[in-house]
């Protein structure tokens, strides 16, 4: 299963998650991602391109964000601190990035770096 964020703000996903392919951007005021995952996870591009929402009411609430995401939403972007925990192992793709204000990363398997130094 794939799982792409786009939010505002502070985002805890600290349950007992079930993704394989996680990408993020996260924006707006003391933007931060934490994401907790039972098994392993890869840190990479969704398969498919994201589509707009287009509402006349009230939800989604409209946020100011500084940027746009990539489309297709491709690895963790934020201004602030990103926190992921996978239960297996952890893998960064090629192609992939992990940016953020402060990043800490843990894996109770291997750590698999196919981006390199970025």
């Amino acid at each position: 299963m794939q799982l792409g964020v786009i939010a505002s703000g502070t985002n805890s996903l600290a349950g007992a998650n079930d993704v394989g392919t996680l990408a993020a951007y996260i924006d707006g005021t003391d933007p931060s991602l934490s994401f907790n995952n039972a098994g392993a996870v890869t840190v990479g591009a969704m398969s498919s391109p994201q589509l707009g929402v287009s509402t006349a009411g009230t939800f989604p609430v409209t946020l100011t964000m500084a940027g746009a995401a990539a489309n297709p939403l491709s690895g963790i972007t934020t201004a602030g601190a990103i926190t992921l925990v996978s239960g297996g192992d952890l893998t960064i793709a090629s192609g992939a990035t992990v940016t953020g204000g402060g990043v800490a990363l843990a894996a109770a398997g291997d750590f698999i770096n196919q981006a390199g130094a970025n």
